[in-house]
């Protein structure tokens, strides 16, 4: 028994997103709304506990924009089951109305092959629905990502409209 079953793990699902990059002269030329991307990360950890990777992930990227968690007003996690949204949420000290605020995989299903661009549509609109700050005045969100084999991936972004 390994204990993967229809209650621990998302289920698959199918999804489509699209994120379009384009440069800051081009979003301030067309008033359009969009996110800056402050900066990534990609990790490897352990494969036999791949959950835990976008917890590192977060870490490097917070010390590299000297930020704390505090700092996020948003954050959205590719979970695969709900104690890998706690764990990562303890470990990073998060807010919980910061983290997956419109519900995460487990809610709407893990639309393999989608999951990445999943999270930045849902950043994005969450980031344009809430007008919120951190106490330093700033408005970032960060988008977290484990894959199989014990890689992870993130981001973190600003509003820049």
């Amino acid at each position: 028994e390994t204990g993967l079953n229809a209650a621990t793990i998302a289920c698959e699902a199918d999804a489509a997103a699209a994120v379009m990059l384009v440069s800051e002269k081009y979003l301030n030329r067309s008033k359009a709304k969009g996110l800056k991307v402050l900066a990534g990360n990609s990790s490897g950890g352990s494969p036999s506990d791949p959950a835990l990777v976008p917890i590192s992930v977060a870490k490097a990227l917070l010390q590299t924009l000297r930020i704390s968690s505090g700092d996020l007003t948003s954050v959205e996690l590719m979970e695969a089951y709900a104690v890998q949204a706690m764990v990562t949420a303890d470990a990073l000290g998060l807010e919980a109305r910061a983290l997956n605020e419109l519900g995460g995989a487990l809610a709407r299903g893990h639309p393999i092959g989608a999951s990445g661009a999943i999270l930045a549509v849902q950043l994005f609109s969450q980031m344009m629905r809430v007008q919120a700050q951190s106490a330093t005045g700033r408005s970032c969100g960060m988008a977290l990502i484990a894959a199989a084999g014990g890689l992870g991936s993130g981001m973190v972004v600003e509003r820049a409209c």
